[in-house]
């Protein structure tokens, strides 16, 4: 079973990141702009690479990116 090993909320040019970091060695983020537009990245070698397409925060729908944001929020409690 895979688990969360760490998490972290932090700051990044301006954007507010959500890092989980997994038993396997995965290390995803959900990365917030101030104009509510989020997008979601995952960890290679290489750096940080953009997965599937930003899109604007609806409150209405829990998409992949909104999960990711909870989740951290979570862990760092």
């Amino acid at each position: 079973m895979i688990t969360i090993q760490n998490a972290q909320v932090y700051s990044t040019q301006g954007s507010m990141a959500y890092q989980i970091e997994y038993s396997n060695g995965t290390s995803i983020r959900a990365v917030e702009s101030r104009g509510q537009i989020i997008r979601n990245e995952y960890k290679t070698p290489a750096g940080w690479k953009q997965a599937g397409k930003a899109y604007k925060v609806d409150h209405s729908k829990r998409r992949q990116g909104e999960r990711i944001k909870a989740a951290a929020m979570e862990f760092c409690k």
